[in-house]
């Protein structure tokens, strides 16, 4: 909660705003769409009123594909991706019996924000197809069986681990 950020382009210009404190310290009542954007937009429609803009040509490389998510997650929609980078569906479904926490990503860290109340953040828990007869546990503390995704409350402020067991 310390920066945020709006970066965008036209054919012409290149325009970032960063909106923060320049000691470090954190902001309150401030996010992107609060505060680097709305600069960023007054940016961009000045610099199109003044030296107009055109199509963006689309880099060679960069094609559009569809993008699938497990059990319906998502609806399916098509995304902007760097040629090798964009997904292969012809494998078909490459679950394994072996089963593992999906999300959160191994790493993840969590920010918890100040400007909501602690008792209305979540962080969603999903496991892969394999893990079905399992259990979750947080910190020691069984969160129940595993079905589809889990959205947990109230988490402690320390550093956890999760066990899909």
């Amino acid at each position: 909660m310390r920066d945020n950020w709006c970066v965008g382009y036209t054919d012409r210009f290149t325009v970032a705003v960063w909106v923060g404190n320049s000691s470090g310290a954190s902001m309150r009542d401030v996010s992107g769409i609060t505060g680097a954007a709305p600069i960023w937009l007054d940016v961009m429609n000045y610099l199109h009123d003044r030296f107009g803009s055109g199509q963006v040509a689309r880099p060679r490389r960069v094609v559009a594909a569809e993008v699938r998510f497990p059990d319906a997650v998502e609806a399916r929609r098509r995304e902007w991706f760097i040629g090798e980078t964009a997904p292969d569906y012809r494998a078909g479904n490459l679950e394994d019996a072996n089963p593992r926490i999906v999300s959160p990503a191994p790493d993840t860290i969590v920010a918890l924000d100040p400007d909501v109340p602690l008792g209305a953040q979540r962080i969603a828990f999903e496991a892969s197809a394999s893990a079905l007869n399992s259990h979750w546990l947080l910190d020691g503390h069984a969160l129940g069986a595993v079905r589809g995704v889990v959205s947990v409350g109230s988490v402690a402020r320390s550093s956890y681990s999760s066990d899909c067991s």
